[in-house]
């Protein structure tokens, strides 16, 4: 992630929103991110990453 926008958490649960430049030759761009992740004993234990797939759509058919 190459800019944190928003972090919070409650209780065993956490939320990072951002934006990851994509660094490549590729529609992608700026990709808005959030990340949900679930922590036990102190360390994170499952993430789960959301973001919009459609400017990799394009990509993806022509590897296809």
């Amino acid at each position: 992630m190459d800019v944190l926008l928003r972090l919070s958490a409650a209780g065993d649960d956490g939320l990072s929103i951002g934006e990851l430049a994509v660094h490549t030759a590729t529609p992608a761009g700026i990709q808005r991110t959030a990340e949900h992740f679930r922590l036990h004993d102190g360390k994170i234990t499952t993430i789960m990453l959301i973001f919009d797939a459609a400017p990799w759509q394009p990509m993806a058919a022509a590897i296809r």
